[in-house]
Parts: structure tokens; sequence; C-alpha cells
């Protein structure tokens, strides 16, 4: 048969899938507060060297050109083309 005996393997087996189940349910992953949560209106506003007026009016053009836009879905849209023009 095998050289290993039948209690390493079961060993091996139940280490493994602990391993697994606390690689899949990491804290940060299940946390409210993950970086996907980010604050987009900050980032536009790095993203305009600090102008807030700037990013304000990014905003609520986008808000203007979509009325049915979230703010926080207006700022990131204006995040995702500014970033784009600055290609």
């Amino acid at each position: 048969m095998t050289n290993l005996p039948f209690y390493w393997v079961m060993i091996i087996l139940v280490a493994a899938s602990w391993g697994v189940y606390h690689l899949v349910s990491l804290p940060e992953l299940t946390s409210k507060n993950f970086r996907f949560q980010a604050d987009t209106k900050e980032d536009l506003i790095r993203a305009c060297h600090g102008d807030r007026s700037q990013a304000e009016r990014l905003i609520n053009h986008e808000i203007t050109r979509k009325p049915e836009l979230s703010y926080k879905a207006a700022a990131a849209l204006a995040l995702s083309k500014l970033r784009d023009d600055l290609r």
C-alpha cells in the first residue's frame, strides 16, 4: 500500500481543510469596512489635486447627465472618467 499511516493522512487533510477555511473567511474580507467601500469623493478630490470645487462640478455634471444616479455613483463615475482622461 502506502508508506504513510492512515492517521498522518487524516491529520494532513484536517490541517489543509482548516487552512482553507481560514483563508476564505478572513475577517478583512467579511468586514463591512473593506476597501471596496472606498470614499470615492475623497479619491476624486485627490485626483483633482485637492480642488474640491472641481470635484463637485464633476459630480454635479454626472448627476445632470443621469439624474437617476446616487451621489456616490456619480462620484465614482466622475472619478472613472477623470482617470480615463488623464491617460
